[in-house]
């Protein structure tokens, strides 16, 4: 494997794998945010919420996991909603019932959620 050096090689490998992915990977992604700062301020009730949302509308083509620290520990919890396609969200803030929201507006409508919308597309700010 060639060696990164700079953050240009990185964002080349992000693409590179990212055109890699297959059809069947290119589901949603809801990813809540389950670092300290996160579960102290109820992301595991957040992730709950969402996941019985999804599966009490049938949704198939959704996955929701847990990650570690998101950096925004000022609005926790926090879910990121990667959709194929669309820009990245990150939600801030979020319960149980603004959870149940973001899987009804965002998944099932195309609705941003945008009251509570921290960044879009983050990953590209520096």
């Amino acid at each position: 494997m060639k060696k990164i050096k700079s953050y240009d090689d990185l964002k080349k490998l992000r693409d590179q794998k990212a055109a890699e992915i297959t059809a069947t990977d290119a589901d949603i992604r809801i990813i809540v945010g389950m670092a300290t700062c996160g579960i102290a301020a109820g992301a595991g009730e957040v992730f709950d919420s969402i996941a019985g949302e999804i599966m009490k509308l049938g949704l198939e083509n959704v996955t929701v996991v847990r990650a570690g620290c998101m950096g925004a520990c000022h609005s926790e919890p926090t879910v990121e909603v990667v959709k194929p396609g669309e820009e990245s969200v990150l939600y801030g803030n979020v319960d149980s019932a603004r959870a149940k929201v973001i899987v009804n507006n965002h998944l099932v409508r195309g609705d941003v959620v945008k009251d509570l919308v921290l960044e879009k597309n983050y990953e590209t700010v520096s």
